[in-house]
């Protein structure tokens, strides 16, 4: 985690205590891998998620993982605010 996001986040901080925890999160993401979906699309689904979940922090974390990947801020924002997706395969 360190390696790819040059730090390690809070989440994971606290999920390596748990080994379990940390290899069940960490199997989840590579779900994508198998998916087909660009890291762009990718990164749309896991932020909708959070917005939908209602969970803040998992907001801001995405958005920056959306921003590192390449979504564009009017994306993210519209996203964040439950707003229409101008792009059709996004939406």
């Amino acid at each position: 985690v360190k390696q790819r996001y040059g730090r390690v986040p809070n989440f994971f901080a606290v999920a390596a205590e748990s080994p379990a925890a940390i290899s069940a999160y960490l199997s989840l993401g590579k779900i994508f891998g198998d998916s087909g979906l660009s890291p762009v699309e990718q990164q749309v689904v896991i932020l909708a998620a959070s917005v939908e979940n209602k969970c803040n922090y998992c907001v801001a974390a995405h958005s920056r993982g959306a921003k590192m990947v390449g979504v564009p801020d009017e994306v993210i924002q519209a996203l964040r605010d439950r707003t229409p997706l101008k792009d059709d395969k996004l939406e």
